[in-house]
Protein backbone atom coordinates (compact mmCIF):
# COMPACT_ATOMS: atom_id res chain seq x y z
CA UNK A 1 0.00 0.00 0.00
CA UNK A 2 2.88 2.52 0.83
CA UNK A 3 4.67 1.47 -2.79
CA UNK A 4 2.55 3.56 -4.46
CA UNK A 5 4.10 6.91 -2.69
CA UNK A 6 7.27 6.21 -4.42
CA UNK A 7 6.63 3.82 -7.34
CA UNK A 8 4.22 4.70 -9.74
CA UNK A 9 4.29 1.45 -11.60
CA UNK A 10 2.76 -1.68 -9.16
CA UNK A 11 2.91 -5.01 -10.11
CA UNK A 12 0.89 -7.50 -7.80
CA UNK A 13 1.59 -11.19 -8.35
CA UNK A 14 -0.21 -14.07 -7.00
CA UNK A 15 0.04 -18.13 -7.61
CA UNK A 16 -4.14 -18.53 -7.49
CA UNK A 17 -6.10 -17.44 -10.10
CA UNK A 18 -9.39 -16.72 -7.73
CA UNK A 19 -6.80 -14.30 -5.90
CA UNK A 20 -5.59 -12.37 -8.64
CA UNK A 21 -9.68 -12.38 -9.67
CA UNK A 22 -10.64 -10.77 -6.64
CA UNK A 23 -7.66 -8.72 -6.65
CA UNK A 24 -8.81 -7.10 -10.40
CA UNK A 25 -12.36 -6.81 -9.14
CA UNK A 26 -10.61 -4.79 -5.95
CA UNK A 27 -8.34 -2.82 -8.53
CA UNK A 28 -11.43 -1.82 -11.10
CA UNK A 29 -13.69 -0.82 -8.11
CA UNK A 30 -16.82 -1.68 -9.18
CA UNK A 31 -18.49 -3.12 -5.74
CA UNK A 32 -17.98 -6.88 -6.88
CA UNK A 33 -15.11 -7.23 -4.51
CA UNK A 34 -15.39 -9.09 -1.51
CA UNK A 35 -12.36 -7.73 0.13
CA UNK A 36 -12.95 -5.10 2.26
CA UNK A 37 -9.52 -3.23 2.67
CA UNK A 38 -10.64 -0.48 4.57
CA UNK A 39 -9.47 -1.28 8.10
CA UNK A 40 -6.02 -2.19 6.35
CA UNK A 41 -6.18 1.26 4.22
CA UNK A 42 -6.96 3.38 7.56
CA UNK A 43 -4.02 1.63 9.27
CA UNK A 44 -1.80 2.63 6.65
CA UNK A 45 -3.02 5.90 6.31
CA UNK A 46 -2.62 6.41 9.75
CA UNK A 47 0.81 5.14 10.00
CA UNK A 48 2.17 7.27 7.26
CA UNK A 49 0.71 9.98 8.70
CA UNK A 50 0.61 12.23 5.22
CA UNK A 51 -3.03 13.17 5.80
CA UNK A 52 -4.97 11.05 3.14
CA UNK A 53 -7.97 9.65 3.77
CA UNK A 54 -8.63 6.15 3.06
CA UNK A 55 -10.39 6.62 0.37
CA UNK A 56 -7.77 8.82 -1.20
CA UNK A 57 -5.12 6.20 -0.74
CA UNK A 58 -7.38 3.71 -1.98
CA UNK A 59 -7.34 5.90 -5.00
CA UNK A 60 -3.97 6.42 -5.30
CA UNK A 61 -3.25 2.69 -5.27
CA UNK A 62 -5.58 1.97 -7.73
CA UNK A 63 -4.11 3.98 -10.16
CA UNK A 64 -0.21 2.97 -9.52
CA UNK A 65 -1.64 -0.88 -9.97
CA UNK A 66 -1.01 -1.47 -13.31
CA UNK A 67 -0.78 -5.37 -13.68
CA UNK A 68 -1.58 -8.24 -11.52
CA UNK A 69 0.27 -11.16 -12.62
CA UNK A 70 0.82 -15.15 -11.59
CA UNK A 71 3.86 -15.91 -9.92
CA UNK A 72 5.72 -19.54 -8.90
CA UNK A 73 8.15 -19.38 -6.27
CA UNK A 74 9.25 -22.50 -6.62
CA UNK A 75 10.09 -22.20 -10.33
CA UNK A 76 13.77 -20.54 -11.80
CA UNK A 77 11.59 -18.18 -13.62
CA UNK A 78 8.88 -17.15 -11.20
CA UNK A 79 7.21 -14.54 -13.58
CA UNK A 80 6.22 -14.95 -17.50
CA UNK A 81 9.07 -13.35 -19.74
CA UNK A 82 8.82 -10.25 -20.12
CA UNK A 83 6.07 -9.65 -17.86
CA UNK A 84 8.56 -7.10 -15.71
CA UNK A 85 11.32 -4.30 -17.24
CA UNK A 86 14.40 -6.39 -18.31
CA UNK A 87 16.40 -4.76 -16.17
CA UNK A 88 14.60 -6.31 -13.47
CA UNK A 89 12.44 -4.78 -10.78
CA UNK A 90 13.57 -2.12 -7.98
CA UNK A 91 11.39 -3.30 -5.41
CA UNK A 92 9.67 -6.35 -4.85
CA UNK A 93 7.59 -6.89 -1.74
CA UNK A 94 6.87 -10.81 -0.30
CA UNK A 95 4.11 -11.07 2.82
CA UNK A 96 3.56 -13.62 4.28
CA UNK A 97 4.25 -15.96 1.35
CA UNK A 98 7.54 -17.83 1.27
CA UNK A 99 6.52 -19.24 3.84
CA UNK A 100 3.15 -20.73 2.95
CA UNK A 101 4.97 -21.65 -0.36
CA UNK A 102 7.99 -23.63 0.95
CA UNK A 103 7.75 -26.66 2.93
CA UNK A 104 11.38 -26.89 4.28
CA UNK A 105 14.29 -23.94 4.60
CA UNK A 106 16.20 -25.39 1.40
CA UNK A 107 13.19 -24.78 -0.65
CA UNK A 108 12.81 -21.58 0.85
CA UNK A 109 16.45 -21.18 -0.23
CA UNK A 110 15.57 -21.82 -3.34
CA UNK A 111 12.54 -19.79 -3.82
CA UNK A 112 14.91 -16.41 -2.52
CA UNK A 113 16.91 -17.18 -5.34
CA UNK A 114 14.01 -17.48 -7.72
CA UNK A 115 12.75 -14.06 -7.16
CA UNK A 116 16.16 -12.31 -6.72
CA UNK A 117 16.21 -13.06 -10.40
CA UNK A 118 13.69 -10.52 -10.96
CA UNK A 119 15.27 -7.41 -9.21
CA UNK A 120 17.69 -5.16 -10.77
CA UNK A 121 20.89 -5.16 -9.26
CA UNK A 122 21.28 -2.78 -6.39
CA UNK A 123 17.43 -3.52 -6.34
CA UNK A 124 15.16 -4.26 -2.97
CA UNK A 125 13.62 -7.15 -1.10
CA UNK A 126 11.63 -6.93 1.40
CA UNK A 127 10.24 -9.49 3.62
CA UNK A 128 7.92 -10.13 6.14
CA UNK A 129 6.66 -12.45 8.24
CA UNK A 130 6.57 -13.75 11.68
CA UNK A 131 9.19 -15.88 12.90
CA UNK A 132 8.61 -18.88 14.84
CA UNK A 133 5.29 -19.16 13.03
CA UNK A 134 3.81 -22.75 12.51
CA UNK A 135 0.62 -22.20 10.92
CA UNK A 136 -1.84 -19.61 10.28
CA UNK A 137 -5.78 -19.52 9.95
CA UNK A 138 -7.29 -18.86 6.59
CA UNK A 139 -10.31 -18.81 8.20
CA UNK A 140 -11.77 -19.50 11.46
CA UNK A 141 -11.84 -23.26 10.60
CA UNK A 142 -8.87 -23.48 8.33
CA UNK A 143 -5.26 -23.94 9.81
CA UNK A 144 -2.91 -23.56 7.32
CA UNK A 145 0.96 -25.00 8.27
CA UNK A 146 3.64 -22.69 7.32
CA UNK A 147 7.46 -23.31 7.25
CA UNK A 148 8.40 -22.25 10.89
CA UNK A 149 11.89 -19.74 10.99
CA UNK A 150 13.05 -20.13 14.57
CA UNK A 151 16.39 -19.08 13.92
CA UNK A 152 16.88 -15.05 13.70
CA UNK A 153 18.68 -13.65 12.52
CA UNK A 154 20.61 -17.10 11.12
CA UNK A 155 17.55 -18.34 9.30
CA UNK A 156 17.32 -15.04 6.68
CA UNK A 157 20.85 -14.51 6.84
CA UNK A 158 21.87 -18.18 5.47
CA UNK A 159 18.77 -18.68 3.13
CA UNK A 160 20.58 -14.95 1.40
CA UNK A 161 24.24 -16.24 1.47
CA UNK A 162 25.00 -17.16 -1.99
CA UNK A 163 22.63 -15.94 -3.66
CA UNK A 164 23.13 -12.52 -4.68
CA UNK A 165 20.88 -11.05 -2.03
CA UNK A 166 22.85 -9.17 1.33
CA UNK A 167 20.40 -8.40 4.12
CA UNK A 168 20.71 -4.68 4.79
CA UNK A 169 17.98 -4.50 7.88
CA UNK A 170 16.92 -7.11 9.70
CA UNK A 171 14.17 -5.99 12.87
CA UNK A 172 12.10 -7.99 15.24
CA UNK A 173 9.32 -6.49 17.14
CA UNK A 174 10.09 -6.01 20.84
CA UNK A 175 6.52 -6.50 21.83
CA UNK A 176 3.82 -8.47 20.85
CA UNK A 177 0.71 -5.79 20.16
CA UNK A 178 -3.34 -6.96 19.74
CA UNK A 179 -3.11 -6.45 16.12
CA UNK A 180 -6.63 -4.95 15.22
CA UNK A 181 -6.64 -5.25 11.90
CA UNK A 182 -5.53 -9.05 10.84
CA UNK A 183 -6.45 -12.11 13.18
CA UNK A 184 -4.21 -14.12 14.68
CA UNK A 185 -4.10 -16.83 16.72
CA UNK A 186 -0.94 -17.59 19.16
Amino acid sequence: MSGCEVFNKVILTDFLEANRQELRRWVQDEGSSSLDWTPYLQHVCKLEGRGYTWTEKAAKLRKAITDILPIDVLLPQPIAPGAIPSAGADCLVTSYCLEAACPDVATYKKALSNIGTLLQPGGHLLLLGDLWESFYYASPEEKLPVLTLNEPPGSLHSASRGEDLRVNQYRIAEEHTMNTVSFYVF
